[in-house]
């Protein structure tokens, strides 16, 4: 029989082990999560390329795949973004400029509040999606 040391012991260390295992399935999911983004940003990608290289328009192809219902409700939402080519978690459609990229313009010595840097920043050094 173990001593009540031991079995504390044991509890504390398999407590510890435990966390570390929480720790890395959420690292991992974080992990997977990243890289089906990015996956699905290339696959879009190479849709287009498809698409443009058969000189057709995504408007005559998707309701070949999409009921008509699904075609409206795609056509109502924002089709367009931008993508940080760097880490595809940082997206920017519009509105306000987000935390990651005014911190990306003024390390490339742009002003944040200049559209003309703002416009230049976007076409020069993050990847356009959906247009």
């Amino acid at each position: 029989m173990k001593d009540e040391d031991t079995i504390e012991h044991d509890f504390i260390e398999f407590k510890r082990m435990l966390e570390e295992s929480k720790n890395e399935i959420s690292s991992l999911e974080k992990e997977f999560s990243h890289r089906k983004k990015e996956m699905k940003i290339n696959l879009a990608n190479r849709i287009m390329e498809l698409i443009k290289s058969h000189d057709l328009m995504v408007e005559e192809v998707v309701p070949l795949i999409l009921t008509n219902k699904q075609w409206k409700v795609l056509c109502s939402e924002q089709r367009t973004y931008y993508v940080d080519p760097e880490n595809p978690e940082n997206t920017y459609t519009r509105g306000a400029t987000p935390k990651w990229m005014k911190d990306k313009m003024i390390e490339k010595g742009l002003d944040p509040s200049s559209s003309k840097d703002r416009n230049m920043f976007k076409s020069t050094h993050l990847q356009l999606i959906g247009d």
